[in-house]
């Protein structure tokens, strides 16, 4: 017997999932995933971004989801930044960047606030705020003053990088 549309597109959303683990395989099969299973294949992307046993693949859909965008892109990029593997938290950080907003500034503030320093997450969450610009520069400043001494740092660095950038 056949199998149905879906069914078959959820076979390949699969498939493209379990190949971000495969150096070699590992492009092709984020630029399948964003390009044509963005709406078919939210079902399997979500439990992947959730479940996915390995942090290697969970690391990889993280661009996958920030590209497909939208609210959804958000939320799972969002939900990301709360995984237990801390290269899958960076990634998450890092690619907040393509929702300039400032409630992706306002976000990124909390998250910063409730990481541990030596979390390199928080450094990427602090360079997707400079990636961020003018939407997080408020953010940035209210960064600079904050009690935590790495994160005033942080804050500073970025907020003169921003100012070097906008001069040069």
């Amino acid at each position: 017997m056949r199998e149905t549309a879906p069914a078959a597109a959820a076979d390949r959303v699969q498939k493209h999932i379990e190949a971000l683990a495969d150096k070699k395989r590992r492009e092709r099969a984020k630029s399948y995933l964003i390009r044509y299973y963005s709406e078919r294949g939210r079902d399997a992307l979500e439990t992947a971004v959730r479940n996915h046993s390995d942090p290697m693949v969970r690391a990889q859909l993280t661009y996958v989801v920030a590209r497909i965008g939208g609210e959804w892109g958000y939320r799972m990029l969002h939900t990301l930044l709360n995984d237990p593997a801390e290269e899958v938290r960076y990634d998450a950080a890092t690619f907040h960047r393509f929702f300039p907003t400032e409630s992706t500034a306002r976000a990124l503030r909390d998250y910063i606030e409730g990481v541990a320093d030596a979390d390199t997450a928080k450094a990427a969450a602090f360079h997707a705020l400079k990636a961020i610009g003018e939407p997080a520069r408020a953010v940035l400043e209210e960064l600079a003053r904050h009690p935590n001494a790495q994160t005033v740092e942080y804050a500073r660095f970025n907020l003169t990088l921003r100012t070097d950038e906008d001069e040069g």
